[in-house]
C-alpha cells in the first residue's frame, strides 16, 4: 500500500513552513506576500513597506517603533545606565 503523498507547502496553506519566515509569508516576495506587523521575519526583506525586522523574536514592527527603541537604548547610554 503507497502511502500519501503529502501536501506540498503553499503560501495559503495556514502554516508555517517551506521558506516562509511567517505563517504564509516572508521569504521573497516572488514565493509569499510580505508580512505584516507581528509576523516573523529574518531580515526587514521579509517585511511588508514601512516595517522592519527586530527584537529577539525577529518580528515585523513599524520603522517607528524600532526607531523609538533604539534612541530609549542610546538615552540609557549615554546617561551612563546600561540596557542590559
Amino acid at each position: 500500500m503507497d502511502k500519501p503523498a503529502e501536501a506540498k507547502p503553499t503560501c495559503t496553506d495556514g502554516e508555517l513552513n517551506g521558506l516562509e519566515t511567517g505563517i504564509d509569508c516572508g521569504f521573497d516576495s516572488s514565493t509569499c506576500s510580505l508580512c505584516s506587523a507581528g509576523f516573523g521575519c529574518l531580515t526587514s526583506s521579509n517585511c511588508d513597506e514601512g516595517l522592519v525586522c527586530a527584537g529577539d523574536e525577529f518580528v515585523c514592527v513599524l520603522a517607528e517603533q524600532e526607531a523609538g527603541a533604539y534612541v530609549e537604548v542610546e538615552d540609557l547610554e549615554l546617561s551612563g545606565v546600561s540596557p542590559t
